[in-house]
């Protein structure tokens, strides 16, 4: 009988011993689970994500340079239609593979060797870019670190090829061929290109023309299966046409005198 007894007491300590230990390691797994989820949480405000890594971008912002013109910066060009399939493909947005296009990733998929930094509290950054097709390509972004992320995103695109104004687009108003704007900028060819291969089932279209006194914007839309004129919008104030996450924020677009196409 006091066997069976010591028996019982003894598989009633091992059970007791067992639910204790039990009981430790659940809590050491729930509290290294909790930990790795802060860490991961930690490493993601650190280490990179979808957009690009905040690491990266300060290593390109450290290429801001005001003074030194781009001739002496920029040693490749961009061809400017691969530039357009990877970023522009689907329509109004500056986007490609359905990521909004930071800093970091033009910098990845580019390069950005020139990088400018304007003053004031309606400054910018913008990179300048050659052209293989000739003239120069201005990248527009939002202020440094301007997304959730830590991210700058960019806010347009604008190809020059030549010094023009808004004079010289003084003949063309709602209604006027696609034609007539051609022969006053070559730059329009791009954005019918684009169009051809990227937004042809959109409605409407368009182009970007970076002017000496200001940004116009021209909208398109088909008659009779041709682009014409639906209307157009001029912006002495340089603002950048915004898309994503900088839609609201009102910006002063203009470039250095050093960038300037004919200076």
């Amino acid at each position: 009988m006091k066997k069976l007894l010591l028996l019982c007491i003894t598989v009633s300590l091992l059970c007791l011993v067992s639910c204790v230990d039990s009981d430790h390691h659940s809590s050491n797994t729930q509290n290294n689970s909790t930990q790795s989820n802060l860490d991961v949480s930690e490493n993601n405000k650190e280490g990179s994500n979808d957009l690009g890594a905040t690491k990266e971008e300060s290593k390109v912002l450290k290429r801001i340079d005001n003074v030194t013109p781009y001739e002496q910066l920029i040693t490749k060009s961009v061809d400017i239609n691969a530039f357009v399939k990877e970023f522009s493909y689907d329509g109004p947005h500056f986007c490609g593979d359905n990521r909004t296009s930071t800093l970091s990733r033009i910098n990845r998929k580019i390069g950005i060797q020139c990088l400018r930094e304007t003053e004031g509290e309606t400054g910018m950054l913008y990179s300048v870019h050659k052209v293989k097709q000739g003239g120069l390509l201005y990248i527009i972004y939002e202020y440094k670190g301007g997304d959730r992320w830590g991210e700058t995103p960019a806010r347009n695109w604008y190809y020059v090829k030549k010094s023009l104004s808004s004079k010289d687009f003084a003949f063309i108003s709602d209604g006027s061929d696609i034609a007539e704007v051609q022969k006053i900028d070559p730059v329009t060819d791009v954005y019918i290109e684009k169009n051809n291969r990227y937004t042809k089932e959109e409605d409407s279209f368009n182009s970007f023309h970076y002017l000496e006194d200001g940004i116009l914007s021209i909208t398109y839309e088909y008659k009779n299966g041709n682009p014409v004129v639906r209307f157009s919008e001029f912006r002495d104030d340089f603002h950048p046409n915004t898309y994503g996450w900088a839609r609201e924020r009102i910006m002063d677009g203009r470039v250095l005198p050093i960038d300037r196409i004919g200076q």
